[in-house]
């Protein structure tokens, strides 16, 4: 089974895909030495991974087109 087949039965098919894919920008960056752009994906990977977390705890998640409140105490405890 692949991956992405796992997460599908768990996550939104829009936050599995973007989650992979930006796993995948990182790592070919990364090989090809490209440092900048793979820590700028990193950051694309991190928000994805922090909407599966909302999606988890929450049932929804902020859109991709809505930039997500700063990550502090307070949206820990929301959680």
């Amino acid at each position: 089974m692949l991956a992405r087949d796992i997460l599908v039965q768990s996550y939104p098919e829009e936050l599995a895909t973007n989650l992979l894919d930006s796993y995948k920008s990182i790592e070919e960056n990364y090989v090809l030495r490209k440092w900048k752009p793979s820590e700028l994906d990193a950051g694309h990977f991190v928000e994805t991974a922090r909407r599966m977390l909302e999606f988890e705890f929450t049932g929804k998640y902020t859109p991709f087109n809505q930039q997500l409140t700063k990550f502090n105490d307070a949206v820990l405890k929301q959680y």
